[in-house]
């Protein structure tokens, strides 16, 4: 019988390494372990002990829930990189799925955190999809990636009345100046990716999805995200 723990710390940009101790041994024994790396940021966390699981270790949770990245680490180091990289290049649709799929992500990142450390906060909320409704009340440009990014998941929508019912509505293409909105499309016009709404209008998926953005950023810093 394996008569170890395993002990997990996190190394930042999304790496782990792990340490095994003597059954016996508890998190704080890492610092007196030789063989420990430490982090320099100070943001060590590990198990306490308890067994490792399929596939690795099971960490010691921030609040309740299954959580292991905060919507501040899931923002800073998958939404907004995702969102650069299409911004850098606004024709190429992977890039564009990309940060509309992490973006629309974020909002369930948000409830599961409030749910399990400030549940006042999403009282009467029964869950992320419910959330996102909430939200979308508030932000015209959620709202268009909400429905944008379960078009994309599930393919072609039929309840609820989507603005964007099928994901071959989101697609690079040429547009002319002003089209998908003055402000938005590119100056002289151009290729950029677009969402075509059911309604016939059309936007332009860039600065749509930075205003989404922006706005789940603003109901982060009032929940104290």
């Amino acid at each position: 019988m394996d008569r170890h723990r395993t002990f997990l710390h996190a190394l930042g940009s999304g790496k782990f390494c792990t340490d095994r101790l003597p059954a016996r041994s508890t998190a704080h024994d890492r610092h007196s372990h030789s063989g420990f790396p430490v982090c320099g940021a100070g943001r060590a966390i590990c198990t306490r002990g308890q067994p490792e699981t399929l596939f690795g270790v099971r960490p010691r949770l921030r609040g309740r829930g299954s959580q292991t990245m905060t919507p501040r680490d899931f923002l800073d180091q998958i939404v907004r990189p995702n969102l650069s990289d299409f911004v850098a290049d606004q024709t190429d649709l992977r890039r564009a799925l990309n940060a509309l799929a992490t973006i629309d992500a974020l909002a369930a990142h948000m409830f599961v955190w409030l749910e399990a450390n400030a549940a006042t906060a999403v009282s009467g909320t029964s869950d992320d999809s419910h959330y996102r409704a909430q939200l979308a009340t508030r932000s015209t440009d959620f709202r268009l990636v909400r429905d944008a990014a379960k078009a994309q998941k599930h393919v072609r929508l039929t309840k609820h009345n989507p603005q964007v019912s099928s994901a071959s509505q989101m697609k690079s293409r040429a547009v002319g100046y002003g089209e998908g909105g003055w402000g938005d499309s590119p100056w002289g016009g151009g290729t950029v990716v677009t969402i075509e709404l059911d309604d016939g209008s059309l936007a332009i998926a860039g600065p749509t999805l930075a205003r989404a953005l922006a706005f789940l950023e603003k109901e982060m810093a009032a929940q104290g995200l």
